[in-house]
C-alpha cells in the first residue's frame, strides 16, 4: 500500500476495539534493532470481513501475514487500518 497504511486484527470482545469506536484515533509504537523505534499516530478506520470495497486492505495484510487468514474462522473477528498523521523514526 503507497499511503503507509497499517492494517491489524483484532476481536470486537476486545477493549482495544470498543476504545477505537469511541475514539478513532490511534498511536502504535515499533521498536527496532538499537533501541530505535518507529513512532505512528494517526485514525483508524473499520476493514471489512468481506467487502469489496475494502478487499485491497485485506489483501495487503495477508501478503504481510499469510497464516492470518485462518483467523476467518474467528466468530468476533474485526479488522482496522490506520492512516497515519504523524511519524517519527
Amino acid at each position: 500500500m503507497d499511503s503507509m497504511e497499517l492494517i491489524f486484527d483484532t476481536v470486537t470482545t476486545s477493549r482495544k476495539h470498543a476504545n477505537l469506536m469511541q475514539d478513532r484515533r490511534a498511536a502504535v509504537t515499533f521498536s527496532g534493532p538499537d533501541e530505535q523505534t518507529l513512532q505512528l499516530e494517526g485514525i483508524a478506520y473499520p476493514v471489512s470481513l468481506s467487502g469489496a470495497a475494502d478487499a485491497s486492505f485485506r489483501e495487503a495484510y495477508y501478503r504481510s501475514c499469510p497464516n492470518r487468514r485462518e483467523r476467518l474462522k474467528w466468530p468476533d473477528l474485526c479488522y482496522w487500518r490506520v492512516t497515519p498523521r504523524w511519524a517519527r523514526y
